[in-house]
């Protein structure tokens, strides 16, 4: 009997750590998925916690350092930024580094929760109105700035 009751805690942790989770702070929503590839996972709420904190306070700068075609990207962006959904996924490089992807989904373009859920699931163009960026939760940096065909 003690077998099955450890056989099922365990296997209980394994499902808990692989499901989405969803995360709501003052300025934002999100999903926690497990991201693709070797050696994915669910990021910690406590590192989305930070990398919003930090990204809150980088991002003007972050925009300023890239060179978009149309400044109004940047300006759409910094405007909406408390409003995307976010789908914070776990991910692993080939050096073994963990990062986190985060990537925003503007309001208007009507994301489901299944579809935020889903880590294979992405937007094809849709300029600041789906971007994404990296976080290094080791480092405490973002790097991979990424506008789907800006504007």
């Amino acid at each position: 009997m003690m077998r099955y009751i450890g056989l099922f805690l365990m296997l209980s942790v394994f499902i808990s750590c692989s499901n989405p989770v969803s995360i709501m702070g003052n300025d934002y929503y999100g999903v926690m998925v497990k991201g693709i590839g070797k050696d994915a996972f669910v990021p910690e709420a406590g590192a989305v916690n930070e990398l919003e904190k930090l990204l809150k306070k980088q991002l003007p700068s972050i925009c300023e350092a890239d060179t978009f075609e149309n400044a109004d990207t940047k300006d759409y962006i910094l405007k909406e930024f408390k409003n995307y959904s976010r789908r914070y996924s776990g991910r692993t490089n080939e050096a073994g580094d963990q990062f986190i992807l985060i990537e925003f989904f503007d309001a208007s373009l009507k994301v489901s929760k299944k579809e935020l859920e889903d880590p294979n699931w992405t937007i094809d163009g849709g300029g600041p109105r789906y971007w994404s960026i990296e976080y290094d939760p080791a480092k405490k940096e973002f790097s991979k700035f990424y506008v789907n065909a800006p504007i």
